[in-house]
């Protein structure tokens, strides 16, 4: 599967919103994962897709996408090059608005390509939450890497690991809370979890 590297994102969303523009169709897409990392410069690490979180700025569920939006998604991937999925709302599956802080919502890095597409990239602030949670409930090693280029400080990894435990996994701890503490210089937040022996 191709890769999409910072300069081939922007052309494939430019694309996209001529593609919208073509059919008078106007979108908006709020956009989490490795491509608002990448459009932020805050990694240079290629990203796999366009992980759509939300539409309308957060206020209607990206799955299913719009099939307009799906038939010019494929357009682009045979014009570029890309995967058929290269744009897609598989994320929004697991993650709704009412599981993630209101403050998500709040900030976005929001770029217009075209006069009918609008995308909102997640801030740091929210990557950082979102990553951490991947990084707990898969096993994918760019979470990681990307939680290093986040460089969340103690503040930030306490209050969103807070919030991950309680209001989306619904515990106290988690298996591999400690190796994720440790992989961030954090790990003496481990003793503010309950821990198994």
């Amino acid at each position: 599967m191709k890769q999409l590297t910072e300069k081939q994102l922007h052309e494939a969303l430019e694309l996209l919103g001529a593609l919208l523009e073509e059919a008078g169709v106007s979108i908006s897409l709020v956009v989490a994962g490795g491509s608002a990392l990448l459009a932020q410069k805050i990694t240079s690490r290629n990203t796999h897709d366009v992980d759509v979180i939300a539409l309308d700025g957060g206020d209607t569920r990206a799955h299913p996408l719009p099939a307009v939006l799906t038939e010019a998604v494929v357009r682009v991937a045979r014009e570029l090059d890309l995967a058929p999925n290269w744009l897609n709302s598989s994320m929004s599956l697991f993650l709704g608005r009412d599981q993630l802080p209101e403050l998500i919502w709040w900030s976005f890095d929001t770029r217009s390509y075209g006069s009918r597409l609008r995308v909102s990239f997640i801030r740091r602030d929210g990557l950082i939450l979102l990553k951490l949670h991947a990084a707990l409930d898969r096993n994918e090693p760019r979470d990681l890497t990307d939680l290093t280029a986040l460089q969340p400080n103690e503040e930030e990894t306490r209050r969103h690991l807070d919030w991950i435990l309680k209001e989306i996994l619904g515990q106290t701890t988690h298996p591999k809370l400690k190796d994720v503490l440790n992989h961030l210089d954090h790990g003496h937040l481990i003793s503010r979890y309950q821990t198994t022996p």
